[in-house]
């Protein structure tokens, strides 16, 4: 009987785990097909708009040459809040990114290698 009941709230667990990550951030993550001509570009930066211009997220360098970048906190007003998956994805020439204030999130690898 401690079996069953143990059994069940484990598959209960395991269905209901699923259900916590929030849809907007499957939805929203970072397309690895994409290429750079599926974004806009502002200075030595890739973006790209979401949610109707509330918000832009960085998605990689567009001057590969570039060692500093400063990021702005809004690019034709709409502010910029997060930092793509792998934006800065091996880019061993880049020794400094000055972030804003603006910035909310940091998405996984975005300064790997």
């Amino acid at each position: 009987m401690n079996r069953r009941i143990i059994a069940g709230a484990a598959a209960l667990v395991m269905v209901m785990g699923g259900a916590v990550c929030p849809a907007e951030v499957i939805t929203e993550s970072f397309s690895l097909t994409a290429s750079a001509e599926d974004y806009q570009q502002e200075g030595d930066i890739y973006y790209e708009v979401f949610k109707g211009g509330k918000y832009i997220v960085v998605r990689g360098l567009a001057n590969a040459d570039a060692a500093e970048v400063v990021i702005p906190d809004k690019i034709d007003g709409v502010p910029v809040t997060v930092i793509g998956e792998k934006a800065f994805y091996e880019c061993e020439g880049l020794t400094s990114v000055t972030l804003p204030e603006t910035i909310e999130n940091i998405e996984i690898g975005a300064f790997d290698g």
